[in-house]
């Protein structure tokens, strides 16, 4: 049948024999009038006959509704390849988290490492649209940073900034691209057993800090994050009770970083030990 692909009121049994679902070097094809046909393996996923004609069926229903052939066709076609790949995915994430960290949403050392592994760990896939993407390409990619000697924690984090990325774009694409963040290998997470210094060892580095820059390290000898420390204020230290109000972070690395949430988001009273309450006593006016 010849279908004018400009506008044509269609009735259902005119729309019935408009197309139909040819196989097609290993897949599947819907042939069209003027050429404009559709494919399996690019555009809306249809892998078996049934799924042919599941998409054939809602062509036609537009067709009905009075659309042009051309605009329904373009609708299902595949997108543009330059536009989806990993590459420009992760970075239209990154330009999102980056407005977020702007209104106090994310932490920026989160970010700065999602940069780096932008800039460097995942360009062996950037050249891969999402809509290719697979767990083959994920495994492919989880080996390439074990054989470069990453320890198994940046590979573990790094997988799982790439996961964000893909499920970033999974968010922003329409539901008819057919897009799902392919599955993703599980890693235990080995836990970090730090040094801990003795009880002795540790009066002796605090005796070696000036009296006058002793404050924070004795706050945090009571288990308060050094972002948190450095995000006190005058009224979060109760001068009658000795209570610390542990309710904010600093959210980078220097002192003109913003001041926001704790890194969990919650709240807590610390109560100041004696030494670091005559610190506080001797250095930290009350009315400042």
């Amino acid at each position: 049948m010849t279908l004018p692909l400009g506008r044509a009121m269609l009735t259902w049994g005119m729309a019935e024999k408009t197309g139909r679902v040819d196989r097609y070097r290993g897949g599947w094809r819907i042939r069209l009038p003027g050429g404009l046909d559709l494919y399996s393996h690019r555009g809306v996923p249809f892998e078996t006959r049934r799924d042919g004609e599941r998409v054939l069926t809602a062509l036609r229903e537009r067709l009905v509704r009075g659309e042009l052939l051309v605009n329904v066709v373009d609708d299902f076609r595949a997108p543009r390849r330059a536009h989806h790949t990993v590459e420009r995915w992760a970075r239209r994430c990154l330009e999102d988290f980056r407005r977020r960290v702007a209104r106090g949403d994310r932490s920026p050392q989160y970010v700065a490492e999602l940069e780096r592994w932008a800039a460097d760990h995942w360009r062996p896939i950037y050249g891969t649209t999402v809509f290719e993407l697979d767990t083959s390409h994920v495994v492919a990619l989880e080996r390439a940073l074990e054989d470069r000697g990453l320890h198994p924690n940046t590979v573990t984090k790094c997988l799982g900034g790439l996961h964000r990325v893909l499920t970033f774009a999974e968010e922003n694409l329409p539901t008819r691209r057919g897009f799902r963040v392919p599955r993703f290998p599980r890693r235990a997470h080995q836990l970090h057993r730090p040094t801990v210094p003795t009880v002795e060892l540790r009066d002796r580095v605090l005796q070696l800090i000036p009296e006058d820059r002793r404050g924070i390290f004795l706050a945090m000898r009571l288990a308060i994050r050094p972002g948190e420390a450095r995000a006190f204020d005058v009224g979060d230290y109760d001068f009658g009770t000795h209570v610390l109000d542990v309710r904010h972070g600093m959210h980078g690395q220097s002192h003109a970083a913003p001041r926001g949430p704790t890194k969990e988001r919650t709240w807590r009273l610390v109560e100041a030990d004696a030494e670091l309450a005559a610190w506080l006593e001797a250095h930290v006016p009350p009315a400042r």
